[in-house]
């Protein structure tokens, strides 16, 4: 309805965007301010934890389960691998400031295997 209006669509998006993304920033400052100290697990939060869960559980069993119950259990079974791989991470002596980058790491390496996957199978087969 809003583009029937003559509203540019796109514009109020980033400009929406811009705007969450701005207030979530100053709750971030004055939450810290509020404590009095920053841990970098201040800003893990449940929504990306769960984005991740879901990606990775599509990814590596969205193929074999067709039933809502069995695919709850395997977005749990996603939030533990992807706490397991965060684990390794860190037990591999990386740089913890840099846990957040390394989490978005495993996160796009995680959406690129079906791209992967399609690559190969298109590779076997032209062979």
């Amino acid at each position: 309805m809003s583009r029937a209006q003559g509203i540019n669509v796109n514009r109020c998006k980033i400009i929406g965007l811009m705007i969450s993304n701005g207030i979530v920033a100053l709750a971030s400052a004055l939450f810290a301010q509020y404590q009095g100290a920053v841990d970098v697990n201040m800003g893990r939060g449940g929504i990306v934890i769960g984005l991740a869960a879901v990606i990775i559980s599509t990814v590596l069993f969205g193929k074999v389960f067709h039933n809502f119950a069995m695919k709850l259990l395997v977005v749990s079974l996603g939030a533990v691998i992807y706490y397991i791989v965060i684990q390794i991470v860190i037990w591999l002596g990386l740089n913890t400031n840099l846990l957040k980058l390394l989490s978005a790491l495993v996160v796009a390496i995680f959406l690129a295997i079906p791209y992967w996957k399609g690559k190969l199978a298109k590779g076997a087969k032209n062979a």
